[in-house]
Formats: C-alpha cells, sequence, structure tokens
C-alpha cells in the first residue's frame, strides 16, 4: 500500500493508536499526536546523516502531513558554528524577507514515508522513547503537585556504573546517590525507605531527573515534621539543626506556647516519636535540644549528655567549656564528633578543657592581652590585667569606652581614665595609620585566608603581609614575631593553612 504526498499510511489505524494511548498512558491525544510528530521528525533527521533541525506537523482531522527543515538565524558578522542548523540573516531572508536574528527559517521537505522498512523501526524506537519521557513527566508532575518533599518509595536497583540507589517513588524513577545515602546503610533492592526530594535536573538525553537524599539536615527536620503534629501546626519550632549522617544529631527546638515541654513532645510517649525517626535513619542517635535565648544556657545544653562545670566566654562566639577529667571523654565525643555537632548548633567555637588546662590556657590569655595593651600604650602590667578582666579585649574597646564604664573599676582614678582613653584614642590613631600602609601591600590570599579581623590586623602590624612568610615561619617564630599575641593552638592552625595553600603553588 502506497503512501500519498501530505499524508500518514493508514488514518484508521493512526487515530487508534492516538485514542488507545491516550487512553491507556492518561495523556490528551494531542499530547500524542506531538510525540508522533517529534518521532517522525527523527526519521528525517536520521536519513539526513544524524544533521540538521526538522519538524513534522499533523493536521489533527485529515491527517494531512507536512515537513520542513529548520535553521536558527544569526548576524552576518557571526561565525557559524553549526551549518546544518545556523544560517545568516541575508541567506535567511531570500527565503523570508522577514527573517529576524534569533528566530528561524524553514524550508519545506518531502515528508518521512512510513512504508520504507527501516522509516518504520525509527518511528517506533523514537516513539515509544517519547511516549515513556512524556509518561514520566506526567507522572512528575503529579507527584510534584502534592507538594511533599518527604517520600515513600522502593529500592529498585542500583547503578552499577555510578552504584546510585535507584528508588521509584510512585511509578517515578528517583536517583539517591551515593553521596546522599546514609553512609553506613546497605540498602538492597526491594526495600521500603524514606526520602527527601533534593533537587530537579534537566538531563539532555534522560529528560528530568529526581535526586533524593537521605544525609541532609531538612530529612531530618521533615521526619520529625512528619512525626510530631506540634511541629506541623506550629506550636513548635525546629531552630537548628547539627548531623553526622548515620552516627549522630543534634536538633535544638522551642516551643510557643509555654505549657508545651519541646523536647518531651519530639521524644513523644515512651520514646515513640524519636524512635520512628531513629528507625528512619537507621539507628543515628538523635539527642533533642531545648533552645534557649540564654547563649550560653543553650551552649550548655547542646553538649549533652555531658556535664559542664562551667564556661569561660574567650571570643566572640567562643568559649572554653570546662568539664572534669572524667567527663572530658563523653564532652568531647567519639571523633570528637559530640563537641563538633554542638558547635554546629549553637554556632559557636567550643574549646573542651578540664579545669587545669583551662586555668592554663586562661593565664596564656592574660598573658598576652598583658603584652598587647603594654606594646602600644604607656601602662604597667597591673593595669593591663585589669583592663583585660573587665572585658577590654582590644584597643579599639578602649577607644570606644564611655568614661564612666572606666571609672566604675575599682581603683581607677578620674586622673588614670582620662589618661588610658587619650592613650587608647592615640595608640588607635598609630595602629591605623600603619594597618593602611600594611593593608595596601598585603597579598590578597592572605586576606582571605584569615576571616578573624583581630587576629589579621595582628599579622599585618607585626609585617606578616603574605602567604609565604607565614607558612615558612615555625610556631614559636610566629608568637615571638606577634608578642603572644596569637595562641599556641590559633598559630598552628594559621601556619598549616598557609602551608596547605603554598604547597600546591609551589608543585
Amino acid at each position: 500500500m502506497s503512501q500519498e504526498p501530505g499524508e500518514i499510511l493508514d488514518k484508521s489505524l493512526i487515530i487508534d493508536i492516538v485514542r488507545q494511548t491516550a487512553r491507556d498512558r492518561e495523556l490528551d491525544s494531542d499530547q500524542v499526536f506531538e510525540l508522533i510528530e517529534e518521532a517522525l521528525a527523527r526519521i528525517l533527521h536520521r536519513n539526513n546523516g544524524r544533521a540538521g533541525s526538522f519538524l513534522v506537523s499533523i493536521e489533527r482531522d485529515s491527517l494531512a502531513m507536512e515537513s520542513w527543515q529548520v535553521w536558527e538565524v544569526i548576524d552576518d558578522d557571526e561565525p557559524i558554528e553549526q551549518v546544518d542548523t545556523q544560517m545568516p540573516l541575508e541567506a535567511a531572508r531570500e527565503i523570508d524577507a522577514e527573517a529576524a536574528i534569533g528566530g528561524e527559517v524553514r524550508l519545506a521537505c518531502e515528508s518521512p514515508r512510513l512504508d520504507n522498512h527501516a522509516n518504520a523501526q525509527i518511528f517506533k524506537q523514537k516513539f515509544v522513547s517519547c511516549l515513556r519521557r512524556a509518561e514520566r513527566s506526567k507522572l512528575l508532575a503529579d507527584l510534584l503537585e502534592r507538594g511533599d518533599r518527604l517520600l515513600g518509595g522502593t529500592v529498585k536497583n542500583i547503578d552499577k556504573t555510578t552504584h546510585d540507589y535507584i528508588i521509584e517513588v510512585q511509578r517515578v524513577e528517583c536517583r539517591l546517590r551515593r553521596g546522599d545515602a546514609i553512609p553506613k546503610e546497605n540498602l538492597r533492592r526491594g526495600d521500603r525507605i524514606r526520602c527527601l526530594l533534593l533537587e530537579i535536573k534537566e538531563d539532555p538525553n534522560r529528560g528530568k531527573m529526581v535526586y533524593l537524599t537521605r544525609a541532609n539536615e531538612d530529612f531530618l527536620k521533615e521526619l520529625f515534621r512528619r512525626e510530631v503534629p506540634e511541629i506541623e501546626k506550629g506550636i513548635l519550632e525546629i531552630v537548628s539543626v547539627a548531623r553526622d549522617p548515620g552516627y549522630r544529631s543534634k536538633i535544638a527546638v522551642r516551643s510557643k506556647d509555654t505549657r508545651v515541654d519541646p523536647v518531651g513532645t519530639c521524644v513523644g510517649m515512651r520514646g515513640s516519636r524519636v524512635q520512628s525517626v531513629t528507625a528512619d535513619l537507621s539507628g543515628e542517635k538523635v539527642d533533642i535540644i531545648p533552645w534557649s535565648e540564654d547563649e550560653m544556657s543553650f551552649v550548655l545544653q547542646s553538649l549533652a549528655p555531658a556535664e559542664i562545670e562551667s564556661v569561660r566566654v574567650t571570643g566572640p562566639k567562643a568559649c572554653d567549656v570546662i568539664v572534669a577529667q572524667d567527663n572530658l571523654a563523653k564532652a568531647i565525643g567519639k571523633s570528637g564528633m559530640n563537641v563538633k555537632l554542638a558547635s554546629q548548633l549553637t554556632g559557636w567555637q567550643l574549646n573542651i578543657t578540664d579545669p587545669e588546662d583551662a586555668e592554663s590556657r586562661e593565664n596564656e590569655r592574660i598573658d598576652r592581652k598583658q603584652k598587647y595593651f603594654m606594646r602600644y600604650m604607656n601602662i604597667d602590667e597591673n593595669v593591663a590585667r585589669i583592663l583585660y578582666e573587665e572585658g577590654f579585649n582590644t584597643i579599639e574597646d578602649l577607644a570606644d569606652a564611655e568614661k564612666a564604664e572606666l571609672l566604675e573599676i575599682e581603683g581607677f582614678s578620674d586622673e588614670a581614665v582620662d589618661d588610658i582613653m587619650a592613650q587608647a584614642q592615640q595608640a588607635l590613631a598609630r595602629m591605623e595609620k600603619d594597618l593602611s600602609e600594611k593593608t595596601a601591600s598585603a597579598e590578597p590570599e592572605l586576606m582571605e585566608m584569615v576571616e578573624d579581623k583581630a587576629m589579621l590586623r595582628t599579622l599585618l602590624l607585626n609585617d606578616i603581609i603574605n602567604l609565604e612568610t607565614l607558612a615558612e615561619m615555625d610556631i614559636d617564630e610566629l608568637q615571638d614575631r606577634t608578642k603572644n599575641e596569637i595562641g599556641e593552638a590559633d598559630a598552628i592552625a594559621l601556619v598549616m593553612q598557609a602551608r596547605e595553600r603554598v604547597t600546591p603553588a609551589a608543585e
């Protein structure tokens, strides 16, 4: 049976295919026609040596078919990168006088013939492929329309190349990458699991790809939101989360109703709610911490189950947490996990130490601050110590202080306070001038690496203005150069960071 120009072979068959496919796949008839058009255009592309862009249109009632080759119109001065799909404006206007840059021009071409066996095979393969993609897009649209981020699915397969898990969620194949899975769990085909919708990416070959996660902190939040109705209703709020997937997590919760206990509510009757979350996390331990506006109280709570003796603030968002020697291991946790998670949860830099070490560190800090004040101001050791103990950490603190604030310090006379404030202003002016000059000649990489402004200031004022100089120093040398204004731990960290950045460049 021959095919007439402008027609598709066997109209009744095509109509039956469209109707049945639309019914079985829950697609619109128009969508099915578009898939047929795409499959037919693929035949033209294949028959043209897999080059060029083609368009096929089918009239819905008569099933008359028209075909075109399509080119993108580019500027005459623009180089042609794809001769089969791009055409200069001048040449395009010979085809269509109204052609414009960025638009397209079409040339009618012979429509594909389906009574050709090779064409029929290409059509069948492409149509099935397009159909699967369209069906998947619809299923995905239906899934996303529900608005759920927490999704339940079944492990369908494991990608042998990437070792990613293929998870089927409501007939949609999703991907759980190894890096987004809980590290210690070993999922098997057929396992039922819950995941969090992470992102949707467009793949040129496979269409929209759905990526899931079980390692994300938001996954933990969503599990609690699902298990604890008070969170869903807004009575409780999850303030922050810190997580080491598969091992331990900490979650800070606060109540907007004083009658509702945030911790007890999240734990549930006999631990039922938190146990349900833990089961979804493959046994990951979860500490529930009551959030507090009092930052020190929050810090103490975050280190549970360790018992804390005291806390000593050592800088902005930094403190020494002092615990008894026999409680030190519990406070730090296995591989430092407890203190690391507590730091992430609170946003504070926490240093766990015992009373003896804490005293030694504090004496070291006092010594550094005494030398710092004595270096820039004409004051004795006792005055420098008193200033530090009263909360003045820098020359700027003194320069910005109110006179009444200093007069409250026992033993400070009116005359002494005037002298201290005048010296602080003069010292600050000298430092700012010196610092401005050093900053102008400092290496940008050093400025970027050292985020602590006070520490950066100390380095620059002591002529350490590039990474190479810092990397070549040993710890004692750096502390000597900075008159011990930088402590040993910070000095070690600075030198190691500088060496890490300099060594690759040298290689």
